[in-house]
């Protein structure tokens, strides 16, 4: 489990480190509106709540998994909200 428990962790903030910049660079000098924040805002949150999973596993105690089940619905409902806006924003343009 401990295994698992830092497959977690170094996955989520491999994923921080390369999202970060990359994010910063598209958004530079870009109008972005706000519903566009709280979507990162709860998806930083969903990571958090998976590397906080994998640190459990590594300790050996607290919720361990059950941490990554709301993570993934949440970035599961994050990623459907994005989808649904570029598909319905491109129609009406």
């Amino acid at each position: 489990m401990s295994w698992l428990g830092v497959e977690l962790v170094a996955i989520e903030v491999g994923f921080l480190i390369i999202a970060i910049p990359a994010g910063r660079r598209r958004l530079s000098g870009v109008q972005v509106p706000a519903i566009f924040w709280v979507n990162a805002l709860v998806s930083f949150v969903s990571i958090g709540l998976v590397v906080v999973a994998g640190a459990s596993l590594i300790a050996g105690q607290g919720p361990g998994l059950y941490l990554v089940i709301p993570a993934v619905l949440v970035i599961l409902l994050v990623a459907s909200y994005f989808a649904w806006t570029v598909l319905f924003v491109a129609k009406r343009k």
